[in-house]
């Protein structure tokens, strides 16, 4: 398993995808980015993953909602993306509009910092809370896009390795644990690597 990936930490949730009976042509993504800690190529790569997902995989028929971790505070509703205009203003604040500087980590061998652990600790909080309302939700195929920071993915799976018992792979269970109960598909995406983008092709 490779530190740092989304393919990793989507190995680590397991197979999130719901029974096949649950699938309907109605669909609901919710999307939450985990801006606090991206680079500067992070915000660049996440505005175009945004778009990908707004252009290539979302219909009329879909309902869309996004939320953001980071200084953007970006919280939508579930919309339909016939209109883009609340779709477009919240992929705008969170590449455009950040207010706090953007942080680049350095690479270092030692273990992540008690900083990057908080900054992972409310990532999954955050999405924890937003996909058990996605389970909630009533109807149509449910999906979840956690578009994570390299550095919250490798401090969650490093957690995972040397901290089985501690809160953040705790973390790491409980949204693993939602999204099956919720009957909701989970889909991780790396903001640091544009490739990631193939865990869309699916959902054409």
């Amino acid at each position: 398993m490779k530190f740092g990936t989304a393919a990793a930490l989507t190995v680590l949730l397991g197979c999130l995808t719901p029974p096949a009976e649950a699938q309907t042509s109605a669909r609901i993504f919710v999307v939450v980015v985990d801006d606090a800690r991206f680079t500067p190529s992070e915000t660049r790569n996440a505005e175009q993953l945004l778009a990908l997902l707004r252009d290539e995989i979302l219909t009329e028929a879909d309902l869309v909602g996004i939320v953001s971790t980071g200084p953007s505070g970006v919280a939508t509703d579930l919309h339909s993306p016939a209109d883009p205009r609340r779709l477009n203003d919240s992929i705008r604040k969170i590449t455009n509009d950040r207010l706090l500087p953007m942080i680049t980590p350095t690479p270092r061998n030692t273990a992540y910092s008690a900083d990057s652990r908080r900054y992972a600790h409310i990532a999954f909080l955050t999405a924890t809370d937003v996909l058990r309302n996605v389970a909630k939700v009533e109807g149509g195929s449910k999906h979840f896009v956690f578009v994570n920071s390299a550095e919250t993915a490798a401090t969650a799976l490093e957690a995972a390795v040397t901290d089985p018992g501690g809160e953040l792979a705790r973390d790491v269970a409980e949204l693993a644990s939602v999204a099956r109960l919720g009957n909701v598909t989970m889909r991780v995406v790396d903001a640091g690597d544009l490739a990631s983008a193939n865990v869309f092709r699916p959902l054409k």
